[in-house]
């Protein structure tokens, strides 16, 4: 794992990164700095979803080089190629578990997530166990902008107490979402429309992406 043996926080970020936008990066270092400016930032990058169809369009190797051009210059941040050297589908029980015993008992886990993966966390593989281990981080995205609307989304899956839902909203940060997602630059990206896709992502991962042909930019 990419952080020093003195860390004492450590946020876990996982997600496909298909490719890895401005959005994600700049809306996890902005939740970073409001909730623990000193911890590091851990970006996962998943083998297999296990509640996605198929498997990334682009490849391990590739998302991970994307990852490191995204980040580069971003301190107290790293990438861990965890699940993709595991294997199979990424569960992140099983990425949390691995972490705390690389870490020891020395750093605090949070889980950093988005709003919509939070009002499907109750489908997880053992979701309250996660939220032991690391409790959740919950930046706003699409329907879910702030703390109600996390607490209605959850009371709707009827899968949450109301002293659950209480303690998630504790957990959304307060900050504005920047609409930049991994499936709307592969949509122009197929359409051809480089330019486009390009101000959604970094500079460098642009130029990786048009350099090695992926996304059908060749």
């Amino acid at each position: 794992m990419p952080v020093p043996g003195n860390a004492s926080s450590v946020i876990l970020f996982g997600g496909s990164f298909d490719p890895i936008t401005r959005a994600h990066v700049q809306m996890a270092a902005r939740a970073r700095d409001l909730v623990d400016p000193s911890a590091w930032l851990v970006f996962i990058p998943a083998k297999r979803n296990p509640l996605k169809r198929g498997a990334p369009e682009g490849g391990d190797e590739d998302r991970v080089r994307m990852i490191r051009l995204a980040i580069r210059g971003l301190e107290r941040a790293g990438v861990w190629t965890d699940e993709i050297e595991r294997g199979g589908a990424s569960f992140m029980i099983d990425t949390i578990a691995r972490a705390r015993a690389v870490l020891g008992d020395r750093a605090r886990l949070r889980l950093l997530i988005g709003g919509d993966q939070a009002a499907d966390f109750h489908r997880w593989k053992d979701a309250r166990r996660i939220i032991e281990l690391a409790p959740p981080i919950v930046m706003p995205r699409g329907a879910i902008a702030g703390g109600e609307d996390l607490a209605r989304a959850l009371r709707a899956t009827g899968a949450w107490s109301d002293e659950e839902i209480a303690r998630w909203r504790g957990w959304m940060v307060e900050m504005d979402e920047i609409d930049a997602s991994a499936t709307d630059v592969r949509r122009l990206l197929h359409a051809g429309r480089v330019d486009e896709a390009g101000g959604l992502l970094d500079d460098g991962v642009l130029g990786y992406i048009r350099g090695h042909g992926l996304y059908r930019t060749a």
